[in-house]
């Protein structure tokens, strides 16, 4: 009987130990899934990422050397300032705040038919950073987006903040910070500017109920796609901002997904680059941050700090 009882036992170990070790081959087997998966998906993103950006510089370089040509071509011509006038009728297409066309001799156009000469190039935006406008606000009615901000103040910040200029980034969420920040965006100090990402197409739709007895009074809001409403409050609030004096820029994205993603990063990485140069700063390097890493490792006593 002992001995019946003992095989049992030993067999029940047996099968413990297998099904154990066949979990356990199983979490492994489905953690390293997880993994490949991830892997590819980075992996795809950052091609899209490289595909993007190639298109992009590819397409906004060729616009450029277009616009070169022709400028040329009209100069010779003594058409140059009604070609400059036609541009100007296509800021809507183009989607640019302007435009300034400089020679070797630092004389330059403004699209706007502007003549002037400086002393050297960065005295032009110079001027126009003087006009008091240091603050870029980046506002998103997508509360996901909270945290491309994020990255975006630390590129910006991180990349342009030096030698005493730069235009300090911040952020907020919409609609959230409408009646907290708003306030301060529409009446406070004119030194803002703000920079709006659109993603034109949501990733998932809701329709308002009907309520009965209207309690919440919304019903005139029945029906209507959430989507629609808050395309009517951006549209709302950046009327508003603008007859407030804060001048805005909207970025429009096709929808918030992987490309749309690639997109952003191209876009305000290029851009990022590009000012910190025509800025005569290194968009590269981060000194500021060395210098408080130098005196933490000091406080805290590293070796190679002292």
């Amino acid at each position: 009987m002992w001995k019946k009882k003992e095989r049992w036992t030993a067999a029940a170990l047996l099968l413990a130990m297998v099904v154990v070790t066949g979990l356990c081959w199983y979490i492994l087997y489905i953690r390293q899934q997880f993994y490949d998966e991830g892997t590819r998906n980075l992996l795809e993103t950052y091609e899209q990422v490289d595909k993007s950006f190639a298109i992009f510089s590819r397409s906004n370089w060729n616009m450029l050397n277009e616009w070169g040509k022709s400028l040329q071509a009209a100069n010779e011509e003594g058409l140059a300032e009604e070609r400059l006038r036609s541009y100007e009728a296509e800021r809507e297409i183009w989607r640019y705040s302007s435009v300034y066309l400089f020679n070797e001799n630092c004389e330059y156009w403004s699209i706007r038919g502007k003549h002037e000469k400086v002393d050297h190039l960065w005295t032009a935006f110079e001027e126009m950073y003087r006009t008091g406008k240091k603050i870029e606000i980046l506002a998103a009615y997508e509360p996901c987006f909270r945290f491309m901000a994020e990255w975006w103040k630390q590129l910006y910040g991180e990349s342009e903040g030096k030698n005493g200029i730069g235009i300090f980034p911040a952020s907020v969420e919409y609609n959230a910070d409408l009646h907290s920040m708003g306030q301060y965006i529409q009446d406070g100090p004119r030194t803002l500017m703000e920079t709006v990402v659109a993603f034109e197409q949501p990733q998932n739709e809701f329709t308002v109920p009907f309520a009965m007895g209207d309690p919440d009074r919304l019903n005139y809001l029945a029906g209507r796609r959430l989507s629609d409403i808050s395309r009517m409050a951006q549209e709302a609030v950046k009327a508003a901002h603008i007859s407030g004096g804060v001048p805005n820029l909207e970025v429009r994205v096709p929808q918030r997904d992987e490309a749309g993603f690639a997109w952003l990063v191209c876009f305000f990485e290029l851009a990022c680059a590009i000012s910190g140069y025509m800025s005569g700063v290194n968009p590269f390097d981060q000194p500021g941050v060395e210098a408080y890493k130098k005196n933490m490792f000091s406080l805290l006593g590293k070796p190679e700090a002292n």
